[in-house]
């Protein structure tokens, strides 16, 4: 699964840097890399950078949209806590 989301932030990478997108399908990075490690890094290295680009672009639009449906949701079905609305005025009682 995770290999699969490398190929969306490379395209996005790709047209960040106007480069001519790579033809390249995950099952041949599959085996490149499983083959020669090293040789598939260097082969590739510019189109890892476009990927890594693309997911820093990405990122923080993805956090945000994900906190502010989340902060929604919460606030849709959070429950008040001690003292906040009701019948009281909201202050602690004081122990005596």
């Amino acid at each position: 699964m995770k290999p699969l989301l490398i190929l969306p932030f490379l395209r996005i990478g790709e047209r960040l840097f106007q480069a001519t997108p790579m033809p390249i399908s995950l099952v041949e990075l599959t085996r490149h890399f499983g083959e020669a490690p090293l040789a598939t890094l260097q082969e590739f290295s510019w189109s890892f950078v476009h990927a890594i680009t693309g997911w820093l672009v990405v990122s923080p639009l993805l956090l945000a949209l994900i906190f502010s449906i989340l902060l929604a949701i919460f606030n849709l079905t959070s429950w008040p806590w001690p003292g906040e609305g009701g019948s009281g005025s909201g202050k602690t009682p004081a122990v005596s």
